[in-house]
């Protein structure tokens, strides 16, 4: 914490030992938040031997057990009593609420109102009950102030700058902490690899006051959800939360609450609200501005016209096009099946492609990428690459598991329409067939994979091969082995490697079951790279260390193991974390699929180390909300410019601040010696 001062926590300090809540025998064991637009009170009997979970509902959104004016009363589930008694237990919760035993109003005001925006004097009614909860809010009451008496606009303008105006003065940007809760800006949501850009929802981003946890709102305009958090006439407010639907922190909650009764208020029947329709006429894409904001440059719609340009000076240099039929693996790190359903729409697929490959020809896309679940396995395949061909794009890669390439007449048939530069990633997991076949969950797809790579090479295109790996519980104990062995058959610069990334923002997902803690699994493989020679360390460790996007993690191992691990895989600039490069601006987007929904939009969280950290101008700064969730983010450590100009990491060939280490030791002396200038009693 930045502060001694107290702070409210959220409703689970409105039961001091229980006695607060007047129901005899029972007390309020906890609150959380509940979609859609309800709060759930936990009570306790006072001997343990019975639960309530009460809901109070926005007025008028269903069926309820007690109706008050501060919201509907009913209850969802009860153990160690019968039906009498828990409703019963819920009318006395409800008569606590109306005589102000049970403050909701003071974290949940919202259930006050309702989402009805024709109706002025319900409008002013909520403001007044907004009004009487604020002195209750102490040092975190934000910027509000007289509600009842602030002029209604007529106009929002759905845009990051619009939106920011729509709130003021309650809620600024940098503003005064609500609940300890610092906004800090508007921007629009991460967009997967398959979906159009969305004008219709925005971001609002919220910090602790000391910045060590982030709340993301999401404001949209005609939502149809139902589980959204709260409404208001065209207007909804959704909570990032990957848990139950009644598990929402109250603290979150509490937040959103009074973000969604302060729309209320604002909204009244006059209010227009426009949305732009494209990118161009967004006044801008966040505020404050974020350069980083606009994940996507370009998209094309199903007609293949362009659907956003955020930088129309240079054509994106790559098509991504994605097919997805089966296949046929069941891969233990991979749940892309449970967001995607593999589908081969045959003709329609093609139809759908030649469309974005014309537009993007025209826009002067210089490369195709061909992606999905496994292209290869397309029942037209090869009439897309016919379209590929005869549109005269040069270059075309593929990203496959492989095995139908071991195939003769097929490897033979798909060299024959190939343009003149070719690349073919295919992924290989074990040095043996019984490691690569327990990560792909399928017998034989070692043997095939084997074949088809070689098959390539004896066609004359070994060259073209770029073989990956990725580093699993499941075959950690081989990777190192198979490098050298991949080496050996002759692949040596044409090897890549990274971490698994979860694809569903749960700790359900199989990246659960295949990933490891990133400084335990760099230790396992740091293991196997010490008792190899000077020359097979120097070729191994670089293509693990580049795996690794935290430089911290790396160089903390560096300095444990006395190997290049950060020297001998230093970047130029900060790269992404495997399974968000699609945010990148270098791809322009297309599929002929509409069911992938949230596919490969990696769900991440900012590193709470990054401001303080040296290395922070080489590192992707955020990390998987599940890793977070699975291992917590103690292990990357902040380093200081004082440990780097000490520290000098080990060089690719086991010499101290060699050539390969010039940049960063340079940016870290004169960011050390500016400390030094500022304060001259730095250490």
């Amino acid at each position: 914490m930045s502060s001694d001062k107290p702070r409210s926590n959220g409703p689970t300090d409105i039961e001091p030992g229980g006695a607060s809540s007047g129901l005899s025998g029972w007390r309020i064991a906890r609150v959380t938040g509940a979609l859609p637009t309800s709060a759930a009170f936990w009570l306790e009997r006072n001997d343990g031997s019975a639960t309530i979970q009460i809901i109070v509902r926005q007025r008028g959104e269903g069926m309820s057990l007690q109706q008050t004016p501060l919201g509907d009363v009913s209850y969802r589930r009860a153990s160690g009593v019968d039906e009498r008694e828990a409703a019963q237990v819920t009318r006395s919760f409800a008569k606590m609420l109306v005589r102000g035993s049970v403050p909701i109003t003071r974290y949940f005001p919202h259930l006050s109102g309702e989402a009805k925006v024709d109706d002025d004097g319900a409008r002013l009614r909520l403001a007044q009950v907004m009004e009487q909860a604020i002195p209750l809010l102490g040092d975190d009451r934000g910027g509000f102030g007289a509600l009842a008496e602030l002029t209604t606009p007529t106009e929002l303008i759905f845009d990051p700058p619009g939106i920011a105006e729509f709130l003021m003065p309650e809620i600024e940007v940098d503003g005064s902490p609500l609940f300890g809760w610092v906004f800090r800006g508007i921007y629009m949501p991460s967009t997967a690899r398959r979906q159009r850009l969305d004008f219709s929802a925005y971001v609002l981003e919220f910090t602790r006051d000391d910045r060590e946890q982030t709340a993301r709102l999401t404001l949209r305009v005609d939502n149809s959800d139902a589980k959204t958090f709260g409404r208001c006439g065209r207007l909804s407010l959704d909570v990032a939360h990957d848990g139950e639907v009644d598990e929402v922190p109250a603290e979150v909650s509490s937040l959103a609450s009074w973000v969604i009764a302060l729309l209320r208020v604002r909204t009244s029947a006059a209010l227009q609200i426009h949305v732009p329709e494209s990118l161009e006429e967004l006044r801008a894409a966040s505020y404050p501005p974020r350069s980083e904001v606009i994940e996507t440059s370009l998209q094309l719609d199903s007609d293949g016209s362009p659907m956003a340009v955020a930088d129309s000076t240079a054509p994106p240099p790559s098509l991504n096009i994605a097919l997805d039929p089966d296949c046929g693996q069941r891969c233990v790190f991979c749940s892309v099946k449970s967001y995607v359903t593999p589908r081969d729409a045959g003709e329609v697929d093609v139809e759908e492609v030649c469309k974005q490959l014309q537009q993007a020809q025209r826009l002067g896309v210089q490369e195709v990428r061909l992606n999905g679940i496994d292209p290869l396995q397309h029942s037209r395949v090869f009439d897309v690459m016919d379209a590929i061909l005869a549109a005269g794009f040069p270059k075309l890669t593929v990203f496959s598991p492989g095995r139908r390439l071991a195939d003769d007449r097929f490897r033979a048939a798909f060299l024959q329409r190939v343009p003149a530069h070719l690349t073919v990633s295919i992924p290989l997991y074990g040095r043996t067939p019984e490691t690569h076949d327990t990560v792909t969950g399928t017998p034989g797809a070692h043997r095939q994979v084997l074949r088809a790579i070689e098959g390539l090479r004896t066609d004359g295109v070994g060259e073209s091969v770029r073989i990956s790996t990725i580093l699993t519980k499941q075959n950690v104990h081989e990777i190192v082995p198979m490098l050298l062995w991949i080496r050996d058959m002759g692949f040596d610069g044409q090897l890549g490697a990274h971490l698994p990334y979860p694809m569903r923002s749960t700790t359900r997902d199989p990246y659960s079951d295949s990933s490891m803690r990133e400084s335990d699994l760099l230790a396992r493989l740091s293991g196997d790279v010490q008792s190899l020679s000077a020359e097979d360390r120097a070729f191994v460790l670089p293509i693990i260390a580049r795996a690794f996007r935290h430089p911290c993690v790396l160089s903390g191992s560096e300095a444990e193991t006395g190997l290049a691990a950060l020297g001998g895989a230093f970047p130029e600039s900060a790269m992404p974390l495997a399974g968000t490069e699609y945010r990148s601006k270098d791809f322009v987007h297309a599929s002929g699929t509409g069911e992938e929904g949230e596919a490969f939009a990696v769900a991440v969280v900012e590193c709470p180390k990054a401001a303080d950290c040296a290395l922070a101008p080489i590192c992707p700064r955020e990390h998987y909300s599940v890793y977070a969730q699975l291992y917590g983010l103690g292990e990357f450590v902040a380093v200081k410019p004082s440990q780097l100009y000490r520290a000098q990491p080990i060089g690719v060939e086991g010499a101290s601040g060699s050539a390969a280490n010039g940049g960063v030791w340079s940016t870290a002396r004169a960011a050390w010696r500016s400390i030094q200038k500022a304060d001259p009693r730095a250490k």
